[in-house]
């Protein structure tokens, strides 16, 4: 049982480090992805506030990692990122928006306000 319990445990690691690599050479991506993950927390939870933020704090550390590593790259390097996904980010700030019915929530505006 045991036994079990820990091969799926690395599975389950594993996967998060082929979806979230982060040793991957674009923050720009990983900025991206977890925008539009926020966005699906914000959607997903949209009536349960609390829920919002516990889904919103792990792609939130993320998403800060990811800008500090974008910030870190040459001018010209973060506005070719910034090129690239323009249309992405647009996407998820818009879906993000719909977090302004838990503003009240403390634990959701210092994720979001915090962060983004």
């Amino acid at each position: 049982m045991i036994r079990i319990a820990v091969v799926g445990a690395l599975l389950l690691g594993v996967t998060a480090l082929i979806i979230f690599n982060p040793l991957s050479g674009d923050p720009g991506r990983g900025m991206v992805e977890s925008l539009e993950e926020m966005a699906q927390a914000v959607e997903a939870h949209s009536g349960d506030c609390n829920a919002m933020a516990d889904a919103l704090t792990a792609p939130a550390a993320r998403y800060e990692e990811a800008a500090k590593a974008l910030a870190g790259l040459a001018p010209a390097d973060q506005k070719t990122a910034r090129e690239r996904y323009t249309t992405r980010v647009a996407g998820a700030r818009k879906a993000l928006n719909q977090a302004v019915n838990c503003a009240m929530n403390r634990r959701v505006r210092d994720t979001l306000v915090n962060r983004l």
